[in-house]
């Protein structure tokens, strides 16, 4: 097959499409070499990039991922490439492309938290995007929260629409080098015994939850905040006695997120609503308890493999916050259970899965071999199952 995909938002600062995006591309390379394919940029050299040394072809269209031009320069880019199948990783595709065309849609945050966003997100979502995705074939996305989501909104037949979820890296590992765990530490102010939170600011994430739950639980810890020093959360934690305690290190790479996640009590996720929740594996693979969200795609990523919560109980995340950073045999438990649920999840799968999507669209009959792995439970069974609740350590263990 010649495959087409646009890979402009991996050229900036990394987020979640451009992470998927990256780790879908290079799957793909491990696991179906023989395709052709051409990735779509926006001018930027490729040098010193994930890009520099793939076997694949850069089209550069000197627009923006989010402009009116791409409009114009993705669809003739497709031209000059003439692919069998053109893959777009975000919500940000051209009205018309010419070819066969997948689009991935990660979740309907914009949809479900409207006053959260512009209203030129809320416009296009509403009115551009509506009309787009009654042209496009086959839409791919990462939870069957997202699908049940996508279902609904856009009034799509339940087969147009396939959930293939994402994964991390074998290069997520519990970093042991104290080398780089004190560099890591020096750098960002972070005493030990703290714990994580990953996200963004964005109301939804519920991070003023995080803060009062924190301040409930009466830790001694420090809560490392990865992002940026924010005003109202500094007011906030000075409001609730807590702000010696909160650390706000903004930004950070993905090799210093590793050393975090390794060396953390734990990572809370009290999210409203995600399409995912990929801090959760990652945390899992690198050893790191989590305690997160019972509501939306988490339940489906997490299972039993971390603690699930109400992100609208404060005092049940503070009990939960207490409970898993000061018992080991919790902690442990929650370790445990954590590396036996990222199992379920490997990006070669997700890679495989895709390229059959792509082979039925464009009618090749070709298959591609689905890598070795035990994804397939994650698949038939990612949702949360109450029996499983790893709540019943935390249970068990004040009963002794």
């Amino acid at each position: 097959m010649r495959i087409a995909i646009d890979a402009r938002m991996t050229l900036g600062p990394m987020h979640g499409i451009a992470r998927y995006t990256i780790n879908l591309v290079s799957a793909m390379l491990e696991v179906a070499p023989q395709h052709d394919y051409h990735l779509i940029v926006n001018g930027k050299s490729t040098e010193d990039t994930w890009i520099s040394g793939l076997d694949v072809e850069c089209v550069s269209v000197g627009a923006k991922h989010v402009s009116l031009s791409s409009q114009v320069a993705v669809p003739r880019a497709l031209k000059r490439i003439e692919p069998d199948v053109f893959h777009a990783p975000s919500f940000m595709v051209p009205y018309y492309t010419g070819v066969p065309t997948v689009i991935t849609l990660h979740d309907l945050i914009h949809v479900a938290f409207p006053r959260d966003y512009s209203l030129k997100h809320r416009m296009y979502y509403k009115h551009y995007l509506r009309r787009v995705i009654s042209k496009i074939p086959k839409i791919l996305t990462v939870s069957e929260f997202s699908k049940n989501q996508i279902k609904q909104y856009f009034d799509l037949p339940n087969d147009q629409i396939s959930v293939i979820y994402n994964a991390v890296g074998s290069d997520w590992t519990r970093v042991e080098d104290e080398d780089r765990i004190k560099s890591v530490f020096g750098k960002f102010g972070i005493e030990s015994h703290f714990i994580l939170y990953v996200g963004n600011l964005k109301p939804h994430k519920n991070v003023r939850g995080l803060l009062h739950s924190f301040s409930r639980s009466k830790l001694p810890n420090q809560l490392v905040i990865c992002i940026h020093h924010d005003p109202g959360l500094v007011r906030l934690s000075e409001e609730l006695g807590i702000r010696d305690q909160v650390q706000f290190i903004g930004y950070t790479r993905d090799e210093e997120l590793k050393v975090l996640y390794s060396t953390a009590r734990l990572l809370a996720v009290p999210s409203f609503c995600e399409g995912f929740g990929l801090a959760c594996l990652e945390a899992m693979a690198c050893g790191c308890p989590v305690i997160a969200s019972n509501r939306s795609a988490v339940p489906e990523v997490v299972g039993d493999g971390g603690l699930l919560i109400d992100p609208h109980d404060a005092d049940s995340l503070g009990v939960a916050l207490r409970k898993v950073a000061t018992d080991e045999r919790v902690r442990d438990e929650l370790v445990r259970c954590g590396y036996e649920r990222v199992r379920h999840f490997n990006w070669e799968w997700s890679a495989s899965e895709t390229l059959r999507v792509y082979a039925e669209l464009c009618g090749h009959s070709e298959s591609v071999e689905t890598a070795t792995s035990c994804h397939g439970e994650a698949t038939n069974e990612g949702a949360y199952h109450p029996s499983s609740d790893p709540a019943k350590i935390i249970a068990s263990s004040s009963q002794e």
